[in-house]
């Protein structure tokens, strides 16, 4: 079974036994905690290591997406959050960690490391800005997700470019259909986020702002 699907069936679970009896018999809600690890399904890029090393950073998250709260919207102005359903960590850190694996599964790099590192590299990454929210329209919902990658030289004193990622996925009525969505979304933006970092390593010239 995928990971995608073990989540989602995983999620069903949680949602049919959400439910437990206290000693007095009466019912009390499960939390149900999820978490975004994609499946890495892109090719090998290079063959050889011609990158050098990285250390990836998280940034904030935009306003009212700060930590792991799974949020969702019935309209287009107020924020909620699931009051039985959140992320294992925040969306933002979660999503750095997968980059660094995206990164490192990509077989173009000497190392990925996490930041801050003593060590010296030749980028230094920050994943930044991010979002990610169910918005609910009738019985289905969809879910937006959102970041900024900016890549920096390894001294960090020259922005060397910035890409704002963003996509939404069908999900269902639930939050754990939102899970779901959200891997797949994640899958998406991580995997262009990869191209990014490897067409800017293939051609080193300054490309800021693109």
């Amino acid at each position: 079974m995928t990971r995608s699907g073990a989540l989602l069936v995983s999620g069903l679970v949680s949602v049919l036994a959400g439910c437990a009896l206290l000693p007095s018999g009466s019912a009390a809600r499960r939390e149900h905690v999820y978490v975004i690890a994609p499946e890495q399904t892109m090719d090998v890029r290079m063959a050889q290591s011609r990158c050098g090393t990285v250390q990836v950073a998280a940034g904030s998250a935009v306003v009212g997406h700060r930590g792991a709260a799974m949020m969702y919207s019935l309209d287009d102005i107020e924020l909620k959050y699931f009051a039985y359903s959140r992320w294992g960590a925040p969306p933002t850190r979660m999503l750095r960690d997968q980059l660094r694996r995206f990164l490192r599964d990509s077989g173009a790099f000497d190392g990925v490391l996490d930041s801050p590192t003593v060590a010296r590299t030749r980028y230094q990454l920050e994943l930044t800005d991010t979002e990610v929210i169910q918005r609910f329209e009738g019985e289905a919902s969809r879910v937006d997700m959102a970041f900024e990658l900016r890549i920096f030289d390894g001294d960090r004193r020259r922005l060397l470019g910035s890409r704002r990622f963003v996509t939404d996925v069908s999900a269902g009525g639930d939050p754990a259909s939102g899970a779901v969505a959200a891997n797949a979304a994640a899958r998406q933006l991580l995997g262009g986020a990869v191209d990014y970092v490897l067409e800017l390593c293939r051609d080193p010239a300054p490309v800021e702002g693109t």
